[in-house]
């Protein structure tokens, strides 16, 4: 009665494995339809797990395996992990894990205690640091208060069905979520009292949603339960066909454009045809283990390569039209031999790239990034000569995995220290609360710049001090910042706004008014129409496509494509003259890949979603960047020439970029939504805000699925999940941050799950982390809907899940073949050891992006 094997819709059969005679129920192998082998398991006389081997471990001498002893009487166990690091697991009498212990050397060790209540409820979690989570629950189980270290507390309340009704945060914030009889959200009330209202079909899928302004958005569905329109509030409609397996085969947008889909009997997207003239065909092909190998399209050509793990062996791009040929290769080299770029826990130890150049990440015991080295590629050049300046960065933890310093050095092996940061908490055990950041010279031990910030028990900024002076921050219940008061510092503008109750702009000290659509055209949506300086006109979709400026007459004018990618900008003046035009080209995956602004060409070649290596029209390349695992975990750069540091802040804004001796060579001072208000030096980078690239002739921020104007603090097209926001960071971009351009309730979320990271590593060792963050991010969204969009931004995701839109489910196949694409990995990775900014270090196991090695 063992399962031997399973075969898809497409022949691809999947074999396991009984070869322990004694126990012939236990599963000793499996692999995949191409023969690899997934895992091995080894068991000892009493059929208990003494080994589990992935592709790399030999099963004879269990190099490479996982391996575990056992000590009933004791009730311990013992594990080796595939790069042989030791971790010893205590349990109880009821098989609760109450010590863990992770070896840092031979005999030293960190522990992590826990305790548990009569009913195995965890009532505690201590890390080596001596930082304590405490937890209460009622008597049927539901956990009722969570204390961090520093002694904040957020409560929980719950219905006679265990549903969650009110959550209150430390400051007495709370959120409060109404069911129906059959427990179906029907509303969510926010802490400033704004509503969200949810109907439903008799057969329980979602018929309406009303945000608080009144707008209505309708779902309609096939009988079968698969949606197949959406009517926004203006009555504008996205439709899509389904077929008999529910995959969308035709969508047709609220701009009347229409793309048409294949799949594979697998449910992988094979094409994506616009109706272009000619049309735009996206092409994807997959291998049997169900991993992409190739996406073309009209401007670009990915081919992917997998080691014999499965893992991500390398990403190639062809020479299409008049682009560069690339590849990045996840390999090390072995004397002349070139082998997997990953540990035997998964972790990405190497990256290779075609222009000579090589990364080198190291890790701990425990898994945690200590160095990124970056070389020229010595061993094996290929044919291929580009400057590359050596350099390093060197990470410090606490015993609790805080980020304690950043160490920068201008050589490959260490010795020639540049610029160190320093970092400070207010409370052990919580990455997300950083208060302080202090940028330091080696050579002589002089400050740079340093910041101090003030939270409150949130976790929000309520003061900060850096090179330009003192700053008071004032928000509201829900997060958003209302006023910034620049105290002691000259020149800067004193800041204040409002809002409406979706978290649209209302008024600023930049414009006192904004006419938002909704408010002139019932049922009209949050596109901002005209404020004190500019008319806006947008299309269908919501994208932003002409500004008028008021004071001139001139007109900027933008243009999107059917996955509402911006793919042009072009500025005329009042006599309808071109001034100046922009460019923009990306790849089958979504990243952008080509920018010509005026004339100059610029090319990006990517690691997984982080831009390593800028390059010219003629290919050269102009720019080199250090990067982490974190997305945007960007250290610095270098011109072939000169290499430079980015110094950055808590949310990874680029403040100072200083050169390899250790002299500023560029200070910028932002407003708090990224407006440049001040700074010296005359270096020019892209690199800003949120280390994000942004356009000195757009004055927009490139924010993967969004650009970002900081002009007006909103995205110029509306989220692609929804409902369809324009804000960015909940408006709060002191605290939180949208490296991807979606929803920031995701986002949220995750810098929330991370701040539970170290409650939940008492599991980690049991079972996947991304499986635990993943129930851990399903009762956050539950338990605490984020801030800024109140309930509405918690029931994004869900209606993101309901609706199964395309753009969501394109995603879904590449993440399925590639690694994550956004959520938890982004936030969480620059959280990680830290709490983003120079602090994020990025998730053990290779990071986020394509083939992560997590």
């Amino acid at each position: 009665g063992n399962l031997i094997g399973f075969t898809d819709r497409e022949g691809h059969t999947t074999t396991f494995s009984y070869d322990q005679p004694p126990f012939p129920h236990h599963l000793t192998g499996a692999e995949d339809p191409l023969g690899r082998p997934i895992v091995a398991n080894v068991f000892d006389a009493d059929g208990r797990v003494i080994a589990v081997c992935e592709s790399l471990g030999d099963v004879d001498t269990l190099d490479g395996c996982a391996t575990f002893e056992y000590d009933n009487v004791a009730r311990t166990q013992t594990m080796f992990d595939a790069n042989g690091n030791k971790s010893v697991l205590f349990f109880d009498e009821r098989g609760n894990l109450v010590v863990e212990q992770r070896y840092t050397s031979a005999t030293e060790f960190l522990e992590t205690v826990r305790t548990f209540d009569a009913n195995d409820k965890m009532t505690s979690e201590t890390d080596p640091e001596g930082h304590a989570y405490t937890f209460e629950y009622d008597d049927r189980g539901n956990m009722v208060t969570m204390t961090n270290p520093a002694g904040h507390l957020w409560d929980f309340t719950y219905n006679d069905e265990n549903d969650v009704i009110l959550v209150c945060d430390p400051l007495g914030h709370c959120r409060s979520t109404v069911y129906d009889e059959n427990r179906r959200v029907i509303e969510r009330t926010d802490a400033l009292g704004n509503s969200d209202t949810y109907t439903y079909y008799s057969n329980g899928r979602l018929e309406t949603h009303t945000d608080p302004e009144g707008n209505v958005r309708q779902y309609f569905y096939t009988s079968q339960g698969y949606l197949t329109t959406i009517i926004e509030p203006d009555g504008t409609t996205t439709t899509m066909v389904r077929d008999g397996l529910g995959r969308i085969t035709q969508k047709i947008d609220r701009n009347g454009r229409v793309s048409q889909y294949e799949w594979s009997a697998e449910d992988k997207l094979l094409t994506e045809t616009w109706d272009t003239t000619p049309p735009e065909v996206f092409q994807y092909t997959w291998n049997a283990a169900g991993h992409m190998t190739s996406a073309t399209d009209s401007g670009s050509a990915l081919t992917l390569e997998y080691w014999p793990t499965g893992k991500l062996k390398s990403v190639q791009s062809s020479a299409v039209a008049g682009s560069t040929p690339w590849t990045i290769s996840y390999t090390a080299v072995d004397g002349v031999d070139l082998v997997a770029g990953y540990d035997g826990n998964g972790n990405t130890t190497h990256v290779l790239d075609s222009f000579g150049g090589i990364t080198e990440y190291q890790y701990d015991t425990l898994d945690r990034l200590v160095a990124i080295v970056q070389d020229a590629e010595s061993a094996i050049s290929r044919g291929v000569s580009v400057p590359v300046l050596p350099r390093r960065v060197d990470f410090e933890f606490d015993n609790g995995s805080l980020r304690l310093a950043t160490r920068r050095y201008n050589d490959a092996a260490g010795t020639v220290p540049a610029i160190d940061t320093l970092f400070g908490y207010d409370c052990g055990a919580c990455p997300t609360r950083i208060t302080s950041i202090d940028h330091r010279r080696v050579s002589d031990d002089v400050s740079l710049d340093a910041m101090t910030f003030v939270r409150d028990a949130r976790g929000t900024i309520l003061e900060s001090t850096d090179l330009e002076g003192l700053h008071l921050y004032t928000k509201d219940a829900q997060e958003a910042l209302t006023s910034v008061v620049h105290s002691g510092a000259p020149g800067q503008v004193d800041e204040s706004y409002s809002y409406d109750a979706i978290g649209n702009r209302t008024s600023s000290h930049r414009s006192s008014t904004y006419q938002l659509r909704y408010q002139s055209t019932p049922g009209g949506g949050g596109e901002l129409l005209q404020d004190d300086s500019f008319v806006y006109q947008y299309d269908g979709e919501g994208n932003l496509v002409e500004r008028t400026d008021l004071s001139d007459g001139s007109t900027t004018q933008y243009t999107f494509d059917h996955r509402n990618r911006l793919t042009g900008v072009e500025h005329f003046d009042a006599a309808d003259t071109l001034i100046w035009s922009v460019s923009y080209g990306y790849d089958g995956i979504d990243r952008r890949i080509r920018a010509v602004e005026s004339g100059v060409v610029r090319q990006y070649v990517y690691d997984r979603l982080n831009a390593t290596l800028v390059l010219d029209a003629a290919g050269n390349v102009v720019k080199r960047n250090l990067v982490g695992h974190g997305l945007d975990d960007v250290y610095g750069y270098t011109d072939g020439t000169n290499g430079y540091w980015y110094l950055r802040d808590q949310k990874r804004s680029v403040r100072d970029i200083a050169d390899t001796s250790g002299v500023v060579q560029r200070h910028y001072v932002y407003d708090t939504f990224g407006n440049v208000v001040g700074g010296s030096g005359t270096l020019v980078d892209d690199v800003r805000f949120q280390s994000r690239e942004f356009s000195d002739l757009t004055g927009l921020g490139y924010f993967r699925a969004r650009y970002y104007d900081p002009g007006t603090g909103r995205f110029i097209a509306p989220d692609q999940v929804m409902p369809h926001g324009y804000d960015i960071a909940v408006n709060n971009p002191t605290v939180f941050e949208d490296p991807t351009g979606k929803v920031s309730a995701i986002e949220w979320a995750c810098e929330v799950v991370h701040s539970l990271g170290n409650v939940a590593s008492a599991m980690k060792v049991t079972q996947p982390l991304a499986n635990l963050y993943a129930e851990i991010v399903e009762a956050v969204l539950t338990l605490t809907p984020p801030p800024g969009g109140g309930g509405a931004a918690a029931e994004r995701y869900r209606d993101a899940m309901i609706q199964a839109t395309l753009e969501e489910i394109r995603d879904k196949a590449i993440t399925d073949a590639l690694g994550p694409t956004g959520g938890c990995a982004y936030t969480a990775a620059g959280l990680a050891g830290g709490g983003g900014g120079d602090g994020g270090s990025g998730p053990p196991g290779g990071g986020p992006g394509l083939g992560s090695g997590s």
